[in-house]
Order: structure tokens, then sequence, then C-alpha cells
């Protein structure tokens, strides 16, 4: 989308423009990102601490009724939840990396299998009417982290140029600690390479 705007008399940009670089589509990714993220924390903190503390509680509201064994197999499943919780809680900030697109993936497979078990369960009846809610918060997910997976870009990380000291070469200006040269090191550009 191409948009064109007016420059002030004194030579600056509109507000428009203002507002238009700030929601470029690189910052509106991490806002979009982020966005998802807490909202994935917000989910499975609404639904992870009841599940974890009253599995049988929980499961009713869905029109499932646990036995003991099923109690057991939904605090797991809880427990996961928080787990989840904390994940997209502290990843919520991430930068744009490779880390950060495996976490998406991650999350994306999760709430992908998780989007088939409750479709099936809803379909077949072992979820009540608000199976359908489970339905569209997987189906939310799943295409939410998927477009992060599949259209993040290949991050790949540059070192910068290392070389050995060797005798006779002029080292970097910058000193050397004590333990670095003990070590053979010497400085260059950012780093420090042993010879």
């Amino acid at each position: 989308m191409r948009s064109t705007f007016v420059r002030s008399e004194r030579g600056g940009d509109t507000a428009m423009a203002a507002c238009w670089r700030m929601w470029q589509p690189e910052r509106r990714a991490a806002i979009r990102f982020r966005t998802v993220m807490v909202t994935k924390a917000a989910v499975c903190l609404l639904l992870g601490v009841p599940i974890l503390l009253a599995p049988v509680f929980a499961y009713s509201l869905f029109g499932v009724s646990l036995d003991a064994g099923g109690g057991v197999a939904a605090r797991e499943y809880g427990a996961s939840m928080i787990g989840n919780l904390l994940l997209t809680w502290f990843g919520r900030n991430a930068p744009e990396s490779d880390l950060r697109r495996v976490i998406a993936a991650a999350l994306c497979v999760y709430d992908a299998i998780g989007l088939v078990v409750a479709f099936v369960a809803t379909i077949t009846g072992v979820m009540g009417l608000l199976g359908w809610l489970i339905v569209a918060i997987y189906l939310f997910f799943t295409v939410g982290f998927g477009s992060f997976w599949l259209t993040a870009k290949r991050v790949t990380c540059t070192i910068p140029a290392l070389t050995p000291y060797h005798a006779g070469e002029r080292p970097s200006p910058l000193p050397l600690s004590q333990w670095e040269r003990g070590r053979g090191y010497a400085r260059v550009g950012e780093g420090t390479m042993a010879r």
C-alpha cells in the first residue's frame, strides 16, 4: 500500500506521516507477535489455573465429566498450560530471531494438535456447546503462531572480524587484561580470538 504525505510549511512531516512511520510493517509484526503472546498468556492463566486446581469443576463447564484418572490427566494439562503461560509471558518481547521462530513453531504445533483434539471431542459430543469456544481459541492461536512461524525471515548471526595475534603484528589499541595476554588473545574490532 503506497501513501504520500504532505510536508508542513516548516519542512516537518504531518502528524499522519509520523503515525505512518510508527506503524511500518516491521513494527506491526513485532506488535502483533507481542499481542498474540500476551493473549495466549492470558488464556493460559484463565484456563490453566482452574484446570490445575479444580479440574472436575473446570471440565464440567464444558460438559465433560472426569473420574479420578481423568482428574490427574487434567491436572497435567493444567501444568502444561502454566508452562505455556510462563513461556508466552516472558517471551513476549523476543526480538525477531531464530529463537522467536522456534517459539512460534512450537506453539503453532501445540495449538494445532489441541485444535484437532478439541474439534473431534466437540463433534463427537464429548464436549458440550462451549467446546466450540475451545476450538475457536485453538484455531486463533494456530493461525497466529503459524503466520509468525511460516513468514518469519531467517536471521543469521554475523561475528565481527576476529584475527589471531601473531608475533610482529600490531595488536589493537584496546588494552588486554592480564588473563587475555596470558592466553594469547588479541582484541580486534569487537571480539577476541585465540591463536
